[in-house]
């Protein structure tokens, strides 16, 4: 696309963004071909100018002479070195559905690239005959996008380890392989045609010889269902002699969209918010006749050669191996489980104001309690503050209330500027609530956050510094002149004026009478002069003279330090630069101080609350649950106590009456005061209000679009200041303005359109798949409803032979079990649809002959859920009228190639999602050496070694779940005993947390008939409650000291057994199974092993 794309650093790139439409937008320089916002452009592909591989070049020069006329040729031959068996860092946008969630079996999975031509970077396909690729409208990707059932991809103990595994004959592996927890197997990509009674399309790259690559094991009969040519009936073609990649086409292409009003995408996007990428999806669904939960792999695999692979695949190969580049697992969920629909609807739900959703009976307050002060805790409360721990300066802990900026009540209005005088410390923003005797430090907090984040800021400290002297250099001169003329003296300028006056006097001076006087002493008085009481113009002296000041005098030094500031902060004069002007420093113009750009780009980002701790501004995360959308009003008070914190730095001059801060106050209200031309002549906008989104849904969709409603008017200032992802499934939204008719009545939330999912039908069951074919426009759609279907069809898998087949539920080959095969039949649904479009259709609104692959995707995307949400005018203490309504989004519809496509909900009733599909916490456990901390390999040596038990925790999978033990079991045995053990016994001192100390770890030894033959390391809580909840539980691992591990001569594998007890849940197991550990005996035993099997093969 047109543009140049960048990562945003800034944190007001909205701001800023909108300033740039505006100037477009007056000076009529909108270009035609920007992307309006909620459109989006399909391409069925875009093939990068040398795709990878081997090249030729043959040059042909003819040179003409008087002699003899000459033809010179010369042949270059080079290499497009282009990542083949792996995805380069960053260039996967994302994923989905994302990795451990929950989707139904319908979703066809995907992955969207921020490199729009990567699926088409080598060549998949060599048939060049078809229509579609000769008049270039379809190009087979080398990416396809597959997902299994874990038993259709995990590889028996026997092809493993042993002499009958399909590694025997490799390299590197031949004593054995280990499958990853998406059950792949890393190895070099050279040893993958030494793999036995296994095809494969993977061949070795000449430009990397020692590449390796995750591969899968798919079984033939699976694989041949993936790549049989079928006919429009499903019958396969048992004649083919090559595998058919073609179907493929259809599965990827690149998408342009506007990403107004996204938080991810935005940050990659051209100033115009265009942003293009790639997309690939799969073809295969989840099972269909499953009762509960199932684990689905997905892997993005590349299908580069598998068209010159021989056809059918050999009767003596078990297994067909593929190169997968990226992987992740999900959960699959039953028919008539919960839809992305239900979960707008309960968010919708959800809203509220942000506070503590506390009754009086779930205070339990002490029976004495009187009703005064149970009223009073419950109204602080409902004001938004927290009760927290605190230690006073004299070291006793007591209880405080603390509120952050985000509030739930307005402002009383009698409260204006400034509401507090500066502070030097920050104690004195302290509020004792005098019924409770608690005392309240939000304010106080907050100029301490405000000073910390300043002095962690060297940079920022130096320029707070420099603008300080700026100001009391230039204010002490304008005060100094004032004294002076005071006093009576004169200025050079008022010398100068009076100069000509000076010199008549002095012609006249002859003339004056006192020279005809008869008093004696007259002339000695001529001369005589008072002695003047000198002026100090020091500021010690300023302040001496303010004590003396009657009330009713003013004192002069905060004009003159006001005056200096403004001048520090105004953009340079334009007539003389080197002189400031009457216009405050915008962002927009001009600086006439350098270090004044850098302190005001401080304050605006704080005003944004950019880089601020999160937990600073929620200092109690229960007010924020899970699945919830909250609102809030910003306490301006908050951000006056931090801004006040962190300007109170490099105050050298006078502790008790900072002048010069306050000078630095009065020209920030300058600047928020001034109109900026670039905002229409309004003031800069400022965060008055917001919300916060917890959501899996922000999770599933990272770039959820967030519209102000009703749409802003390009001209005006931006109501939506800011959009961020603070935490992966939480999003922040800030905005200049409370809701208020008409200019900001609502809020709407719709999925991004780069990231809208895909679907094989409305209807996916074990007998029948329905699909509700949409309309499809290669011309304005005018008046036209789009949202109704043209066609609603439906297959069965006991459909007649002679029916069209859009869907193959399973085959069952001759002598062999039944395969699952799940997968859509592109060609034939493709065919069939284009027909449908073309008979149901007037030519006026489609006219095409080729189904292609943005044909495609737009048919088989799903419907983009949009909810909305109308926000009344609301007074102090009233909860937030809200009425969520979700629906399909109503944005304004683009022309064909520009429109997302919609379709409506399946008309079968969509259950409650039961309360075992809930999200259990999955940690991670990995043990490793200390020589070795990345790796799970562990060399095998006679000396102790510190062995590092991680267990992370996945995020945002933790719940409301209560971790009371967590047990690893280690048995102690012989290395050759099976199943094999980590150590013979245990003698070290003891084990010690890295960084969680919420827990200890206890080790209980085992016996049996009085012989030790394990331990268990067991992860109690410290805390009396006998529980640490999982959300305190991200990372705790811990080292367990002076461990001699098992004295393997081979490669070994080592499974512990983990156990995690949750209150009121029991004990289970892990969800994801643990690393294996891998021993491997030192080099020099691993030589001596390796000879001793060689003088054993020679004796035999």
């Amino acid at each position: 696309m047109a543009g140049r794309r960048r990562r945003e650093t800034r944190a007001r790139y909205i701001v800023f963004r909108h300033a740039a439409r505006v100037q477009r937008f007056l000076a009529s320089l909108e270009d035609d071909r920007r992307l309006k916002p909620g459109h989006q452009q399909l391409h069925s592909f875009v093939v990068p100018g040398l795709q990878g591989g081997k090249h030729t070049v043959d040059v042909t020069q003819d040179i003409t002479a008087k002699s003899v006329p000459k033809q010179l040729t010369a042949t270059q031959e080079f290499y497009v070195d282009t990542p083949e068996f792996a995805i380069p860092e960053g260039e996967i946008h994302s994923v989905y559905p994302p990795p451990g969630h929950e989707e139904r079996s319908e979703a066809l999975p995907h992955v969207v690239f921020n490199t729009p031509e990567f699926p088409w970077e080598w060549r998949a396909s060599y048939i060049e005959d078809p229509p579609d690729y000769k008049q270039n409208r379809n190009r087979v990707p080398w990416l396809a996008v597959l997902v299994f059932t874990k038993d259709e991809l995990q590889l028996s103990p026997e092809d493993l380890q042993g002499g009958a595994s399909i590694f025997r004959n490799t390299e590197k592996l031949a004593g054995g392989a280990k499958q990853t927890s998406t059950l792949a197997v890393n190895m070099l990509v050279k040893d993958v045609p030494k793999l036995a009674d296994t095809a494969s399309p993977v061949k070795p790259s000449p430009a990397e010889p020692d590449a390796t690559t995750d591969i899968i094991f798919i079984k033939k009969g699976l694989f041949s269902t993936l790549f049989a040519k079928y006919d429009d009936k499903g019958h396969e073609d048992t004649t083919a002699t090559q595998a058919d990649v073609r179907p493929y086409r259809f599965l990827a292409h690149k998408r342009d969209i506007n990403t107004e009003g996204m938080a991810l995408a935005a940050l990659t996007a051209t100033e115009e918010d265009q942003s293009s990428y790639g997309v690939v999806f799969s073809h295969r669904t989840g099972p269909v006749t499953i009762t509960k939960p199932t684990q689905i792999i997905a892997h993005l695999v590349s299908i580069r050669g598998v068209e010159l692979m021989p056809w059918p695949v050999a009767n003596d190969k078990k297994y067909v191996a593929m190169s997968s580049l990226h992987s992740w697992s999900y959960t699959c969920l039953p028919p008539d489980t919960p839809s992305i629909k239900d979960m707008f609807e309960a968010l919708g739900r959800s809203s509220a104001m942000l506070r503590s959703n506390v009754q009086l009976d779930q205070l339990d307050p002490p029976t004495d309690a009187p009703k005064e002060v149970q009223d009073r805790v419950l109204q602080r409360l409902h004001d938004g503050y927290a009760l927290a721990r605190y230690r006073i300066q004299t070291g006793e802990q007591t209880g405080c209330f603390i509120r952050g900026p985000f509030i739930p009540v307005k402002i009383p209005s009698d409260i204006i500027r400034p509401w507090h005088s500066l502070s030097t410390s920050g104690s004195d923003l302290q509020i004792l609530d005098q019924q409770l005797g608690l005392m309240d430090i939000t304010y106080s907090a907050a100029w301490q956050i405000g000073r910390t984040l300043a002095i962690s800021d060297a940079d920022l400290v130096s320029r707070i510094g420099q603008v300080r002297k700026q100001i009391y250099d230039r204010g002490m001169h304008y005060y100094q002149l004032a004294a002076l003329k005071a006093h009576g003296t004169r200025s050079k300028s008022e010398l100068i004026a009076q100069l000509p006056a000076v010199v008549d006097a002095l012609q006249n001076l002859h003339k004056t009478a006192q020279l005809c006087t008869s008093d004696v002493q007259a002339r000695s008085r001529r001369w005589l002069r008072h002695s003047i009481e000198p002026v100090d113009l020091s500021y010690s002296g300023h302040e001496a003279h303010t004590m003396s000041l009657a009330a009713k005098e003013e004192d002069k030094l905060p004009q003159c330090f006001l005056k200096a500031a403004k001048e520090i902060a105004s953009a340079i004069d334009p007539e003389n630069p080197d002189q400031p002007s009457d216009v405050p420093y915008n962002e927009f113009n001009t600086p006439y101080s350098p270090d004044w750009m850098a302190l005001l780009k401080f304050v605006l980002d704080k005003q944004v609350l950019e880089n601020i701790p999160f937990h600073y501004l929620i200092p109690d995360i229960s007010a924020l649950p899970l699945e919830s959308m909250r609102f809030f009003r910003i306490d301006w008070r908050w951000m006056d106590a931090l801004l006040d914190g962190a300007l109170s730095l490099s105050n050298y001059i006078d502790q008790d009456h900072d002048k010069v801060r306050d000078a630095i106050f009065g020209a920030l209200k300058w600047y928020h005061e001034t109109g900026v031309a670039e905002h229409g002549n309004e003031v800069p906008p400022v965060p008055v209000y917001g919300c916060l989104i917890r959501s899996n849904l922000i999770v599933k969709f990272p770039d959820m679009k967030v519209e102000v409603l009703p749409l802003q008017l390009p001209d005006k200032p931006p109501v939506l200041m800011r959009h961020k992802l603070v935490t992966p499934d939480t999003m922040l939204c800030l905005f200049s303005k409370e809701p208020s008719e008409p200019d900001f009545n609502g809020l709407a939330l719709t999925q991004p359109p780069h990231q809208q999912t895909f679907v094989a039908g409305s209807d996916l069951k074990k007998d029948k798949i329905e699909m509700r074919y949409k309309k499809a426009y290669t011309a304005d759609e005018g008046s036209d409803d789009v949202t109704v279907p043209i066609a609603i069809k439906e297959w069965s898998p006991n459909d007649p032979k002679t029916k069209e087949a859009v869907y193959l539920w399973d085959v069952t080959p001759s002598s062999s079990p039944t395969i699952e095969v799940r997968r859509l039949l592109m060609e034939s649904l493709a065919s069939d649809y284009l027909k449908t479009v073309q008979e149901k259709m007037d030519k006026k609104y489609f006219d095409d002959d080729t189904a292609t692959s943005a044909l495609m995707a737009a048919q088989m995307g799903s419907v983009a859920w949009r909810l909305k949400l109308k926000l009344s005018q609301i007074n102090a203490r009233e909860e937030l009228a809200i009425d969520p309504d979700v629906s399909p989004s109503d944005a304004p519809l683009p022309e064909w190639a520009h429109r997302r496509r919609r379709h409506p909900l399946p008309s079968h009733a969509i259950q409650k999602l039961p309360q075992y599909y809930a999200t259990r916490p999955v940690f991670y456990y990995q043990v490793s050496s200390t020589e070795t901390p990345s790796s799970n390999t562990i060399v095998a040596t006679d000396v102790e070694q510190d062995l590092i038990f991680r267990i992370n925790l996945e995020p945002y999978t933790a719940g409301d779940y209560r971790l009371e033990e967590l047990k690893i079991k280690v048995p102690f045995g012989t290395p050759q005993q099976f199943p094999r053990v980590l150590m013979a016994t245990y003698k070290g001192s003891g084990a010690d947390m890295t960084s969680n100390i919420r827990f200890n770890v206890m080790i209980d030894l085992e016996t049996t008939d009085e012989k030790v033959t394990g331990m268990t390391l067991r992860m109690v809580p410290r805390s009396r409650r006998g529980y640490v909840p999982v959300t305190s539980c991200s990372e705790i691992s811990f080292i367990l000291s002076g461990v001699v591990v098992s004295q393997v001569t081979q490669k070994t594998w080592v499974d512990l057994e983990i156990k995690e007890h949750y209150a009121n849940q029991g004990e289970w197991n892990p969800k994801n199974k643990p690393d294996s550990i891998v021993l491997v005996p030192p080099p020099a035993a691993e030589r001596a092993m390796n000879l001793k099997r060689i003088f054993s093969a020679g004796s035999s």
